[in-house]
């Protein structure tokens, strides 16, 4: 009786559902949700072939490159080299173009489309190291930095623990594992429950902004226990290249400044994919697939720049090894962190990790407020509360300036409450006839 009630609660736990995703097959994975199923891959125009491993191919064994480096790349779809051939992946052409500057260099792919750096983590425990790279070409961004319905975290510590219990089939123990947690305090950390196959309607970060420089900091590190060197890249996209997002407030740039924080902590080299885009004079459609992933000329520019920019280090020489202490955050604040958008979960990998969800979402259609803030200590945060004190959305704001953040539409009567450094606060109405305020904590 209580098994068939705890199911009439329909607690899911993740679990890749779909069959391809951006026409590239994927397969489920238990501990990093989905990955890449081995074989010939239909890849855009052109094929992607899968080892064993789950890697792309090439993938030599150190035996088989013996007097050559080994440089691994990680990343999501920009790096796994989405609607290329093998040969024209940046793991190849950066092997090639090291080659071309007398350092015999070996590239393996070891990027996956979607993958977050929480995800390329766990691969690397999984599969990664083994490969004994000398040197990894960290490019993840992108994922970790876009809006979805879960955190990463959260869906691959649940998928994990329930794939190692074996009562994990049972739903009275899904339900009565959650109801322990909640009386230990530890969770859960899921921002929200869903049930009859609804998807939610808010979005978050996949990998906070903190979150995201503690993953790479230990990349790093983990690396350095290793002797593995370490070269960043940082993403480009169409608009980048084509200097068409000129301005601030984009909500990839906190994510891109976490990056070469890290970088530097660390004294490791930094490559701007856009101004080695920029660099090599190719247009925007010759550069770019689409409005995110290079193409192969596009990836031809930034391996080269890569390795001038390694050669330049005197890699292999120098190893590039990063500190054995953790990297410290430093005036990093995430000032996007409310990001709704009703497309996120059409094009969303998470999308396919429960059964039949209904990917419309659910509730009214999203608000948004924006406007200015002002006067006492900066950071501030701007933060959705009902009547309740139920927190619905918040966004923190480095400096004196604009802000904006969305929440669900029918939350009810809520207030937008300012908060700076010194614990000032001012609160305002949340009115759907009036969401644009401004507001000055010195008054």
């Amino acid at each position: 009786m209580l098994e068939g009630a705890a199911r009439g609660i329909e607690p899911a736990i993740p679990r890749w559902e779909a069959e391809s995703a951006e026409g590239l097959s994927m397969t489920a994975h238990s501990t990093r949700l989905w990955g890449l199923a081995p074989g010939a891959l239909e890849n855009g125009p052109n094929v992607a072939n899968i080892g064993a491993n789950g890697l792309r191919l090439p993938c030599p064994t150190p035996a088989e490159t013996a007097g050559q480096k080994r440089l691994l790349v990680l990343g999501d779809s920009s790096f796994f080299g989405h609607a290329l051939a093998d040969d024209d992946t940046l793991a190849v052409q950066l092997g090639r173009a090291l080659d071309d500057r007398e350092i015999p260099t070996a590239g393996l792919n070891g990027a996956v489309p979607g993958y977050s750096t929480a995800q390329t983590r766990v691969l690397l425990d999984e599969v990664g190291w083994s490969l004994q790279p000398d040197l990894l070409v960290v490019g993840n961004l992108w994922s970790d930095n876009s809006a979805d319905a879960f955190e990463d975290a959260d869906l691959l510590r649940t998928s994990a623990l329930f794939a190692a219990n074996p009562l994990s089939r049972s739903a009275l123990f899904r339900v009565t594992a959650a109801w322990v947690a909640n009386a230990r305090g530890e969770g859960p950390r899921v921002i929200e429950w869903t049930r009859d196959s609804r998807w939610p309607s808010r979005r978050i970060r996949r990998v906070p902004l903190w979150d995201y420089a503690a993953n790479l900091d230990q990349i790093v590190r983990d690396a350095r226990e290793r002797n593995i060197g370490v070269v960043f890249i940082a993403p480009v996209n169409r608009a980048m290249a084509e200097g068409l997002d000129a301005g601030s407030g984009h909500g990839w740039d906190p994510y891109f400044q976490a990056q070469k924080q890290v970088a530097a902590w660390h004294g490791l080299p930094l490559l701007s994919g856009t101004d080695a885009m920029r660099a090599s004079g190719l247009s925007g459609a010759d550069a770019f697939v689409d409005v995110m992933h290079p193409s192969a000329a596009g990836v031809v520019a930034l391996a080269d720049a890569t390795a001038a920019l390694l050669a330049g280090r005197g890699w292999p020489a120098d190893p590039l090894l990063g500190r054995a202490d953790p990297y410290v955050p430093r005036d990093l604040y995430d000032f996007q962190q409310s990001t709704e958008t009703g497309q996120s979960a059409r094009f969303s990998a998470q999308s396919h990790l429960f059964t039949g969800a209904d990917q419309s979402g659910t509730g009214a259609a999203a608000v948004t407020a924006s406007g200015t803030i002002g006067g006492g200590t900066p950071p501030y945060r701007v933060a959705v509360i009902d009547a309740a004190g139920t927190s619905w959305s918040s966004v923190d704001v480095p400096l004196a300036g604009s802000f904006s953040l969305s929440c669900p539409g029918d939350i009810g009567v809520a207030e937008l409450v300012f908060t700076d450094a010194a614990g000032h606060a001012a609160q305002r109405p949340l009115d759907p006839k009036r969401l644009v305020v401004a507001v000055d904590l010195d008054e």
